[in-house]
């Protein structure tokens, strides 16, 4: 960025401040006009962007499963199966017991 020297402009008479504005005014214009073009071209890559990211998204190559289709929970099921009445009824006392236990921050 150019540093304006303001002081050049302090003797100047009114013709040439005149002068100096409309050239500013016109710099002002082009500067403009490009940074526009720069912004559009970057908004335009931003917007490719986000269509690949949402188009790579919906090509999902995991299917994602329930977690009654996990390998651990069939794994379970089997394990629990086997398992006597008195073990099976305690172990639904234990978890029951971890999940009601109260976690106090105090």
């Amino acid at each position: 960025m150019d540093i304006i020297n303001y002081a050049k402009y302090e003797n100047m008479n009114r013709k040439q401040l005149l002068k100096h504005l409309k050239k500013a005014k016109k710099k002002y214009k082009k500067l403009n006009k490009k940074l526009n073009k720069k912004l559009k071209k970057n908004n335009e890559l931003i917007e490719f962007l986000m269509i690949k990211i949402i188009k790579a998204r919906s090509n999902k190559k995991h299917k994602f499963i329930t977690w009654e289709e996990s390998k651990s929970f069939k794994i379970f099921k089997e394990e629990f199966a086997k398992m006597s009445e008195s073990e099976r009824a305690q172990l639904i006392a234990e978890v029951e017991a971890q999940i009601n236990r109260d976690y106090d921050d105090d």
